[in-house]
């Protein structure tokens, strides 16, 4: 181990959004350790607190590196990440808050297997999905994302930091040990999400596709359709990629498979967000006209359109008015929020906000530290997002009447949602803009989803909500997926006992096998 050493005190300490950052080490006797504390006040904000280890570190192929951590208030947080930092290099790993003990000292084992590299491979950074050098690690970034609402004063204690050889001692997630599914309830609902528009792939289309899901027992299907840049079926609104001039409408190939197999067909549609392989010129024309999400400090994000922009909510309504037509059963919104707490200050919405609280000059650079402006601008974005939900349902309903709509929605305390992305789905159930939600419970953790399906019933009709289990997500932590781990968390749903299904993340290549271990191939799924 690389160690540096200082003997002053480390302490971090967050105050409504603002990271004031005292850092040091203390070693003794040979150990390492840290103390780190976060104040959280009611509300949503700060949305997570932030420490940072300043110790090198390896990551050995043959083992990994250990420590022992202590919260006082894990049950404040969704998760907490650990960042492996080097440069401009970070490699996360995720450990579910659920799974530690309030002011408990538990050794935490992290191995290369732990740390997700996904996000690089996206970026380009990774192109062949390898890291070849675990080493030099210059620190360690400690990242507790909030999901409750409550203030709290947390104390984090972090000792004994070191590399160990050999298997872990103690697994990262305890293991699965469900070795049967529950008896789904009378009439459940079980949602199957598939992100590529062509089906489990190209080959086997749609026709071999919503056949096996029918044979997993699946009832409803939702097939991601496109992207306010392109969209895989035939539309007079958005553009229409080369990939239906070749193989055909892909929307129409869906819903004839459902059709065929006695499926329910929900086509999705992501909002305001263009995708990682959006077309550069697309982006480009897009900032031209003003249309992209911009930060606090003026930089454009080039994925991510501005939802108060009257084009993009013009696309967004008559998007899913046109899908609403196409004789389905339901239109899905996804991405139907901002991107985070630092969007958008374009100038349109400087102005919209500054004309509705009267806002003064230099309310950008006040707005962290001052609790009341802070409160308003989260309302204010609650607001446009919520217009817009609002929008496509009236004239949804207006004009295709019978055709659900719904929605993918961020997990946690209402008040967490809303300050994070600018998510109300509990009003917009409660006004009867969408028929039901899906709160994207991605974790591995058993214990981590039972505390999201606890929070996420909280204030609404459970009846309304089909919460997600995202096996297409595990394997960027945990691979291979072990079949128990999707049966516990199908059984966690039907334990709670209001819930009336579930939606499952998605019907790839490699989650599609494990669907059919877990539910057969008989259509059964625990019948």
């Amino acid at each position: 181990m690389k160690q540096q050493y200082d003997s002053s005190l480390c302490r971090c300490r967050l105050i409504v959004g603002l990271v004031t950052m005292l850092s040091a080490m203390v070693f003794a006797g040979g150990t390492n350790g840290w103390d780190f504390a976060a104040d959280l006040p009611a509300g949503g904000h700060p949305l997570r607190a932030l420490w940072t280890v300043k110790q090198g570190f390896d990551v050995p192929e043959d083992g990994g590196i250990a420590f022992d951590l202590n919260c006082t208030n894990p049950e404040l947080f969704s998760h907490i990440t650990f960042t492996a930092i080097r440069g401009d290099l970070a490699v996360p790993a995720m450990v579910g808050a659920a799974d530690l003990r309030p002011c408990e000292t538990q050794r935490i084992y992290l191995t290369r297997r732990d740390f997700t590299l996904k996000d690089l491979v996206k970026d380009g950074k990774l192109p062949d999905g390898k890291l070849d050098d675990w080493s030099g690690f210059e620190s360690l970034r400690i990242s507790a994302w909030r999901i409750a609402a409550k203030p709290a004063d947390v104390k984090v204690h972090i000792a004994n930091m070191a590399e160990f050889h050999g298997p872990p001692p103690v697994p990262l997630v305890p293991p699965p040990n469900a070795k049967a599914l529950v008896p789904p309830r009378e009439g459940e609902r079980r949602f199957i999400s598939c992100h590529r528009p062509y089906g489990v792939d190209e080959k086997s289309g749609w026709d071999k596709t919503a056949r096996r899901m029918k044979a997993c027992g699946f009832t409803d299907v939702l097939p991601l359709m496109g992207r306010p840049g392109g969209v895989y079926y035939r539309s007079s609104v958005l553009p229409v990629v080369d990939y239906v001039t070749q193989h055909g409408d892909q929307l129409e190939a869906c819903l004839k498979a459902c059709r065929q197999y006695g499926l329910k067909c929900h086509p999705c549609k992501v909002s305001f967000n263009l995708g990682r392989d959006c077309p550069k010129e697309l982006s480009e024309r897009m900032g031209k006209e003003g249309r992209l999400m911009v930060t606090a400090d003026g930089r454009e994000l080039k994925r991510w359109l501005c939802p108060t922009h009257p084009d993009n909510i013009r696309d967004e309504v008559e998007t899913f008015v046109e899908l609403a037509g196409k004789g389905v059963d339901g239109v899905r919104l996804d991405f139907i929020r901002y991107f985070g707490t630092d969007t958008c200050f374009c100038p349109r919405c400087r102005a919209l906000f500054e004309a509705r609280t009267g806002a003064g000059d230099g309310w950008v650079k006040k707005l962290k530290g001052d609790p009341a402006l802070l409160e308003k601008w989260d309302a204010f974005r609650c607001g446009n997002i919520t217009a817009v939900v609002k929008a496509i349902s009236e004239k949804v309903r207006a004009r295709h009447p019978g055709v659900e709509i719904s929605a993918a929605v961020f997990t946690g305390d209402r008040p967490v949602n809303i300050a994070r992305v600018g998510q109300d789905w509990q009003d917009w159930l409660a006004k009867g803009y969408v028929d039901h939600v899906s709160p994207m419970t991605y974790t591995r953790s058993r214990n981590s989803y039972l505390v999201m399906l606890e929070r996420n019933r909280a204030g609404i009709d459970a009846g309304r909500c089909y919460p997600y289990i995202g096996p297409s997500v595990w394997p960027w932590f945990d691979k291979p997926v072990k079949p128990a781990r999707l049966r516990e968390q199908v059984n966690a749903v039907r334990e709670a006992g209001c819930y009336p299904g579930f939606a499952v993340f998605e019907f790839s290549e490699y989650s599609s096998k494990l669907c059919e271990k877990v539910f057969g191939k008989s259509g059964k799924s625990g019948e």
